[in-house]
C-alpha cells in the first residue's frame, strides 16, 4: 500500500518538465519520473527518456495514462497524459533535479 502510495504522489508531480526529479522510493532506491503526454507520443516514449536518462538498464516502478475530453459544440479535442515512474539500475548517465 505504500508503495502504491509512493507511486502515485510521484506520478502526479511529474507533471513539472525538465530534468527528472529525484523520488526516494520506500527501499531507498532513487526514483524519476518520465513525461511523456500528447496525443502524438506513447508510452514507449516514456520508455525512450528513462533509457537515455539512465544510460543502461531501468526498471519501470508504476505508470499511468489518462485522457481528457475539452471543448464544446463542434470544439471538442482530447488530450492524453502519460508519466511513468522508475529507477536506473547503475547510477544514470545525466544529473537529476533535487
Amino acid at each position: 500500500m505504500k508503495r502504491l502510495a509512493v507511486v502515485g504522489l510521484v506520478l502526479v508531480a511529474s507533471c513539472a518538465s525538465g530534468p527528472p526529479k529525484v523520488y526516494p522510493l520506500p527501499d531507498g532506491r532513487a526514483g524519476y519520473n518520465a513525461l511523456c503526454g500528447g496525443n502524438g507520443l506513447t508510452m514507449a516514449d516514456c520508455y525512450e527518456v528513462a533509457a537515455n536518462f539512465c544510460g543502461g538498464p531501468y526498471e519501470v516502478i508504476g505508470q499511468d495514462q489518462a485522457s481528457r475530453t475539452y471543448g464544446s459544440g463542434g470544439n471538442i479535442g482530447t488530450s492524453t497524459t502519460r508519466s511513468m515512474l522508475y529507477t536506473c539500475e547503475v547510477a544514470p548517465a545525466k544529473p537529476a533535479s533535487q
